[in-house]
């Protein structure tokens, strides 16, 4: 059946991707790591910055380097109070 414009109603979803392919083939391998190390949690934004001129920056940080089991442990337990964390190890100890 025909749309009211005449066509058979494909033309939006393959003008949409036709965007997306598009979009994704102007991204360079720098920025589709930059959008994979977001998405995982290895960079987060620190700050954006917009200047009198209306310039944009944003600043991410990360780290490059793996989690230790200290770390994985250190991130568990920093929503705990310095009181729940010794009663743990004294419990662990027993």
């Amino acid at each position: 059946m025909a749309g009211q414009n005449g066509s058979n109603g494909k033309s939006k979803a393959s003008k949409k991707t036709k965007q997306s392919s598009s979009i994704l083939s102007r991204l360079s391998a720098q920025d589709v790591a930059v959008i994979a190390a977001i998405l995982s949690d290895s960079l987060k934004v620190q700050s954006v910055l917009i200047d009198n001129d209306q310039t944009i920056q944003v600043v991410l940080q990360g780290s490059l380097k793996r989690k230790t089991a200290t770390d994985k442990l250190v991130e568990q337990i920093s929503d705990l109070s310095v009181g729940e964390v010794l009663k743990a190890i004294l419990n662990t100890a027993k």
